[in-house]
C-alpha cells in the first residue's frame, strides 16, 4: 500500500509543474497592408509568368513579414498611386517613388532605400547624341513621373518635340523597340535592367538629376514609423543589399541609401 501511494506521488509531481503551466499566447493574426504599386515597372515590381516579382516586391515581402503583416498589392497607374493613398485605397504607394519636395509636402516618406537617375533610352541606331538632337522627335514616359516632368519642361530648350504618355514604361519601351518612339525617358536603373539583354536599345544619356527613392505613407500614418523600424533592420543585417545584388549583380554602395541607415529625417533639395 505504502509503495502504490509513493508511486501516485511521484506521478503527481510530475504532472503538476505542467498543468500549472501557463499555455503560451497563440501569435497574432496577420494584419493585411495593401501596398499601391504600379506593375510593368521592371525591375521594380512587374510579373514573371503568373508571379510578381520585382526589387521592391521582395523588399515590401521581407518587411511586410517582419511586421507579421500580408502585403495585398493593388495594381495602378503611376499617374494615380498618390491620389489613391492620399483617399485611403491603399496604405503605401511603392513604385520607385522619387522624394520630391511637392510630394514631401502632401505626404510621409520612409527612408530612402535606393539612390537613382533619370536617363534617355534610344535605339542603337539613333543618331541622337546630345540632347539637341531631341528636336522634332517623339519621346515616351509613364505619365505623372519625373520622367514625364523632364520632357514638359525641357520641350522649350531642346524642342520642339512631341511627348507620349503611358501608364507603364514597359509599354512605353515595346513602341520604342517597333519604332513607334524615337525615345523613352525613364528611371535609370529600370531602362538599364531593360536594356542589358536588348541588343537594339542603348541607354544613352544620363539627366544628372539625383533622387532617393521611398515607399509613401498619409501624413502623419504610425504605419510610416512601424515601416522605417524594420527597414532599417534590414540595412543593418544586410538583407537589402542581398536583394540589390540579386536584381543588379553588384554591391550597393557602402554610403548609399540601400545600407545607410538615416538618423535623421531626409529633406529632398528638389
Amino acid at each position: 500500500m505504502k509503495k502504490l501511494i509513493i508511486v501516485s506521488l511521484v506521478v503527481l509531481m510530475a504532472v503538476l509543474p505542467a498543468a500549472c503551466t501557463t499555455p503560451a499566447a497563440p501569435q497574432a493574426a496577420p494584419t493585411t497592408i495593401k501596398i499601391g504599386v504600379n506593375i510593368g515597372n521592371v525591375p521594380w515590381e512587374f510579373n514573371e509568368g503568373s508571379q510578381l516579382t520585382g526589387f521592391e516586391i521582395d523588399m515590401l515581402n521581407e518587411i511586410c513579414k517582419r511586421m507579421n503583416a500580408k502585403p495585398e498589392y493593388v495594381n495602378v497607374p503611376f499617374s494615380g498611386i498618390f491620389a489613391g493613398l492620399l483617399s485611403s485605397k491603399w496604405d503605401i504607394a511603392a513604385s520607385s517613388i522619387f522624394i520630391k519636395k511637392e510630394r514631401a509636402a502632401q505626404m510621409d516618406f520612409a527612408d530612402p532605400y535606393y539612390d537613382s537617375d533619370i536617363s534617355l533610352m534610344v535605339r542603337k541606331d539613333s543618331t541622337m547624341k546630345v540632347f539637341e538632337d531631341m528636336k522634332g522627335k517623339t519621346f515616351g514616359a509613364d505619365t505623372g513621373t519625373v520622367n514625364d516632368a523632364w520632357l514638359k519642361d525641357n520641350v522649350s530648350k531642346y524642342g520642339p518635340y512631341q511627348i507620349k504618355g503611358y501608364d507603364r514604361p514597359t509599354d512605353a519601351f515595346l513602341d520604342l523597340e517597333a519604332g513607334r518612339l524615337d525615345g523613352v525617358v525613364g528611371d535609370a536603373p529600370t531602362t538599364l535592367y531593360y536594356a542589358k539583354d536588348k541588343p537594339t536599345l542603348d541607354v544613352r544619356f544620363m539627366m544628372g538629376s539625383a533622387f532617393k527613392q521611398a515607399v509613401a505613407f498619409r501624413k502623419g500614418d504610425a504605419l510610416r514609423d512601424k515601416y522605417n523600424t524594420v527597414q532599417n533592420d534590414l540595412k543593418k543585417d544586410g538583407t537589402l543589399a542581398k536583394i540589390y545584388k540579386k536584381w543588379f549583380g553588384k554591391d550597393p554602395a557602402p554610403d548609399s541609401s540601400t545600407v545607410k541607415v538615416y538618423t535623421t529625417p531626409y529633406v529632398p533639395q528638389q
